[in-house]
């Protein structure tokens, strides 16, 4: 059993990390949620969305009468898979649905909001007015402070070995397991992950780089 000295530590330790929100929907929510201990996980649901008992802390956002409030307990917002009715929202100023406001209340606090756009990557691949248009969409929603995930790639994760800009590659070298949390932050608008020997990818790691056509390149 822990001693009040020691829920103090682990309280004041917790309290040191950074708090980072994960905004979801029913199709987007997982089953199960493996926690990085290097951050504090807040998880945020979309109206209609399951309740997966896994998410813990997990807050229904149609229960918050401000969810833009919720910036001022947060480091940094992630959207896994954003819907398009978001991202519209967002880009007209007037977001009334409560993931929106939540999502508003953030970018206007100035922190990093990461959003996964790989499900419409394709769409920059269109051509004319509607083509240029959708790249000015999303040029502005980095603007606003949206850091996006997914922009414009459809190579699948293993289409290409050794493709892709070293140079601006994301460097992972510290031996052991990395999460999908410790990627996420570092990523930006890197295309290219270069693993050196050691280093071991989770099971939702792997996945999330395979749906974002980021290119894994292994090294030693």
């Amino acid at each position: 059993m822990a001693t009040v000295d020691d829920l103090i530590a682990t309280t004041l330790r917790r309290l040191a990390l950074p708090r980072v929100g994960l905004l979801w929907w029913h199709e987007t929510a997982p089953k199960r949620f493996d926690a990085p201990p290097q951050a504090t996980w807040i998880h945020y649901l979309a109206p209609g969305c399951v309740f997966p008992r896994e998410l813990r802390p997990a807050y229904r956002l149609s229960l918050l009468s401000e969810p833009e409030e919720e910036a001022s307990t947060l480091n940094m917002l992630v959207i896994p898979s954003a819907r398009v009715e978001l991202l519209g929202d967002l880009l007209e100023g007037l977001p009334v649905s409560p993931e929106g406001r939540l999502a508003a209340g953030c970018l206007g606090a100035g922190l990093p909001v990461l959003v996964d756009v790989s499900a419409i990557a394709r769409w920059t691949a269109w051509k004319g007015a509607i083509g240029r248009r959708h790249r000015e969409s999303m040029a502005r929603l980095e603007e606003l402070g949206c850091l996006l995930l997914g922009v414009g790639e459809t190579k699948p994760l293993e289409a290409d070995r050794t493709g892709g800009d070293l140079s601006e590659a994301l460097l992972l070298e510290e031996p052991g397991w990395t999460s999908w949390g410790e990627i996420a932050s570092r990523l930006g608008r890197k295309r290219v992950v270069r693993i050196r020997k050691g280093v071991r990818l989770t099971a939702e790691a792997l996945d999330r780089l395979r749906s974002l056509g980021i290119v894994l390149k292994r090294e030693g």
